[in-house]
């Protein structure tokens, strides 16, 4: 069994990341050599003798416990592997105890890390839009509201409930197809025009008659089906 480290007060991402993005295992790169004590004495957390540990690895070594860090992070894998809740739950009370170190941490780690994390968030918001359709449309609606400086808000449970007023069918003139499959949620006063995004603004179309109504007024367009006068 390795020597064991002191202690991981830190959630197990950190720990890998403060004590081994420096370890340089065999890769011929030059390191100051010094010894412990004088790397203490200077404050340092790490020093390099260039002699290899117990296990054979040639790299830096823990000032506090003279272990080094190839050794200290194969002990780390071990101890998360054996029981990764307990870590989990470290690192989630060390970020809330320090949100600004989270989001300078997160920063730099997207940034160095943006070719390879774009396509996986893609992937994810995709995820999330096909599992939460809904909430997603509103999102997309309260932002055109917010961007318009249109008044009023609605629930899902408020655009829910609307649906299941009006049966199912599609609010358009001489229309009333069946909106189970697919059905858009139309401002009968575009939010262009001035209209508001509360529910009373509100009407399910079918996608044809969303299409052929538009900006226009909802008399407007019953008008031209022949509806109103």
């Amino acid at each position: 069994m390795l020597d064991r480290v002191n202690h991981i007060c830190l959630p197990i991402q950190l720990v890998l990341f403060h004590l081994f993005s420096a370890c340089d295992i065999m890769c011929g790169m030059t390191k100051e050599l010094i010894s412990r004590n004088a790397a203490a004495y200077k404050g340092h957390l790490r020093y390099f003798t260039g002699e290899p540990c117990l296990h054979g690895h040639i790299c830096e070594r823990i000032v506090s416990n003279n272990q080094c860090l190839e050794c200290a992070k194969i002990y780390a894998r071990e101890q998360y592997a054996a029981n990764p809740e307990k870590f989990r739950a470290r690192s989630r009370e060390w970020s809330r105890d320090n949100p600004d170190k989270v989001k300078i941490r997160n920063k730099k780690y997207k940034s160095e890390n943006a070719e390879r994390l774009r396509p996986i968030a893609i992937a994810r918001t995709r995820k999330w839009i096909d599992e939460h359709r809904e909430q997603a449309n509103k999102q997309r609606r309260d932002r055109r509201a917010r961007v318009r400086n249109a008044p009023g808000s609605h629930t899902l449970e408020q655009i829910s409930k609307l649906l299941e007023t009006q049966n199912w069918k599609c609010a358009g003139p001489k229309c009333n197809k069946s909106l189970r499959k697919r059905r858009h949620l139309d401002h009968k006063t575009a939010l262009v025009c001035g209209g508001s995004n509360y529910i009373d603004n509100l009407q399910w179309l079918c996608p044809t008659c969303n299409m052929r109504k538009n900006r226009k007024d909802a008399i407007e367009f019953a008008r031209e089906n022949g509806l109103l006068l």
